[in-house]
């Protein structure tokens, strides 16, 4: 794999924080801690997006009031990626490409899949 692209320096101290912290570096939690990685919201929120004690994520903080357009699309990533997850049954239409790409952090989604997918 060639030299991951971040964001910014939290990034990617986040980034590799959250994979010592979880002590699996396999390509899911990679795609996901990078994910979750880039908005400032979702690092500051980690510990209610995902447990560490029993290896998963919590669908439901896509409700939460702190969730905005752009960490919403961070989320629905990184949570297809990590599980297949789409949490949200009536709104699957949120979870297609049209829907998360297209806005200014593209580069850094498409990042995320090619450390899902190791490419």
């Amino acid at each position: 794999m060639n030299e991951i692209i971040f964001k910014s320096a939290g990034h990617e101290q986040f980034y590799n924080e959250a994979l010592t912290k979880c002590s699996c570096e396999d390509c899911y939690h990679r795609a996901l801690f990078y994910a979750l990685g880039i908005y400032e919201d979702t690092r500051n929120h980690l510990s209610e997006i995902y447990d560490f004690d029993n290896r998963c994520i919590n669908p439901e903080v896509l409700r939460a009031g702190w969730v905005t357009g752009g960490t919403a699309r961070a989320l629905r990533l990184a949570f297809n990626l990590f599980c297949s997850c789409i949490p949200e049954s009536k709104n699957k239409e949120r979870y297609s490409v049209a829907e998360i790409f297209g806005y200014s952090e593209t580069k850094y989604f498409l990042q995320t899949i090619a450390l899902r997918y190791e490419y």
